[in-house]
């Protein structure tokens, strides 16, 4: 019989699973959708945001049409960062983890991690 700690340890690996396939997928498509619109992302046009002490750091985010935004896990607790119009999502960011997000439109939206739902950003996009 298998402890509440395996249990916890499981069902956390799993999820770390979830979130690379979810992560891995969208990244793929992106990639496919944007190549074949013409609307690829210069690797210069990104912008940072760390995710550390429970907080999005920098908190507002303001970027142009076709800039990335990586979101960084820099905790040791699990994050994601979600828009709330459900347009996109990093999945699972674990410690040192990774995620990028291609903006392709303008929009106006906040961010928010499912794990920590107090933890806020926003991000706004103009031409």
């Amino acid at each position: 019989m298998r402890t509440e700690f395996e249990l916890k340890l499981i069902e956390r690996k799993v999820m770390q699973k979830r979130g690379f396939l979810k992560l891995s997928l969208y990244g793929t498509l992106s990639l496919i959708f944007s190549t074949l619109m013409g609307e690829r992302v210069k690797a210069a046009d990104i912008s940072k945001v760390n995710i550390q002490g429970f907080r999005f750091s920098p908190k507002k985010v303001t970027v142009k049409v076709k800039t990335s935004i990586e979101f960084i896990n820099l905790d040791s607790a699990p994050h994601t960062a979600t828009a709330s119009d459900g347009s996109w999502d990093t999945g699972t960011l674990n410690y040192y983890d990774k995620a990028v997000v291609n903006i392709t439109k303008e929009m106006k939206t906040d961010y928010y991690c499912e794990y920590h739902p107090n933890m806020k950003g926003s991000l706004i996009v103009d031409t």
